[in-house]
């Protein structure tokens, strides 16, 4: 079975990390996309997808639809992962654009199967696109293993507690909310300090005029990463987040984990691995948050969660595997 994919993979966004692991994971004979400019990409689809048994779309991307139309004409199933829903996160996060929501719907209309990148995400678009719930599915993100685990000294009990979040001025993710939470530990002689990553959003003037707050902006994966193993404790609040990369990546150097429970990327751990003191069960509690700060800097979860993570199923070759399941099944129908 050959596989057409089509979308970003050398931007550095997450859908196109997750792209670019997939592709790796894919056999050599996989097509691709080699061009950046949109005329060759254009062309490019012409050349490639009669050539394909699947076309798989990663990413909301405008160019979806002329694959679409491209495939109906060729007769070739178009497969579709989902990384987001771009119609309801860009209501959260007050940018509603009505072009972008026109391509998002009429791709979930004409494509043969949706994947959601977690079980969560796939049953929220089940309960939230109802007449689309018989060609949804799942094909969860992988993992990146081959990132070096930090080995930093645990904590020093007594420091300041240095908490970091990413997502920058988004609303969806919830970091105003944070702030109001250390606040309310450092008003109580809790010293807590926020570093916070990625672009500006609706909610960055009430985040940047937080006194204990270092705004660090959208900076390159080495940086991020440095801000991470500088730190202690990991903070995830979306409201909603169909996986997440950035927890796991926090994981990986060291932080520990407190995750809303709106995070797809749970889905990678051990069922039973998860406690109560992992999660922010109101995204708008800010005493909730702060309470969870203060067990966390008491007790870290890092180990315990990093040992909990189901490598088997999630690694890459598997996500490739899964996919290739679901595409015999789906030329079997």
């Amino acid at each position: 079975m050959r596989y057409f994919v089509i979308g970003d993979y050398t931007s550095g966004t997450g859908p196109a990390n997750a792209t670019r692991a997939l592709l790796s994971a894919m056999p050599k004979e996989t097509l691709s996309q080699s061009f950046k400019n949109r005329i060759l990409r254009l062309i490019e689809l012409y050349i490639k997808i009669p050539k394909a048994d699947i076309c798989f779309l990663s990413g909301h991307s405008k160019q979806n639809l002329h694959a679409l139309r491209i495939a109906a004409r060729h007769k070739k199933p178009v497969f579709f992962w989902m990384h987001g829903c771009v119609e309801h996160e860009n209501a959260i996060n007050r940018c509603p654009d009505e072009d972008m929501n026109r391509v998002e719907r009429r791709v979930l209309e004409e494509c043969d199967r949706i994947l959601a990148v977690s079980e969560s995400f796939e049953a929220w678009l089940k309960d939230n696109y109802p007449r689309y719930a018989g060609k949804i599915g799942c094909l969860s993100n992988g993992i990146f293993f081959d990132e070096p685990v930090s080995k930093k000294s645990p904590a020093k009990r007594d420091g300041a507690c240095r908490l970091v979040s990413s997502g920058g001025g988004m609303p969806r993710k919830r970091i105003a909310v944070i702030c109001r939470a250390v606040e309310k530990l450092n008003l109580e002689g809790f010293e807590c300090s926020l570093k916070v990553y990625g672009e500006k959003g609706a909610d960055s003037q009430l985040i940047e005029g937080a006194p204990f707050t270092q705004v660090m902006g959208a900076v390159g994966s080495e940086a991020f990463f440095t801000g991470l193993e500088e730190s202690d404790i990991y903070i995830q609040n979306s409201c909603f987040e169909t996986f997440g990369l950035a927890p796991l990546e926090a994981l990986t150097r060291g932080c520990s984990l407190l995750l809303s429970k709106n995070i797809g990327a749970l889905g990678v751990f051990s069922s039973d691995s998860i406690t109560e003191g992992d999660l922010i069960n109101d995204t708008e509690d800010a005493d909730e948050i702060a309470q969870r700060i203060r067990e966390l800097w008491e007790k870290p979860n890092h180990d315990r969660l990093l040992g909990a993570i189901d490598q088997k199923n999630h690694s890459w070759s598997a996500v490739w595997r899964n996919l290739s399941k679901l595409g015999d099944e789906y030329i079997k129908a």
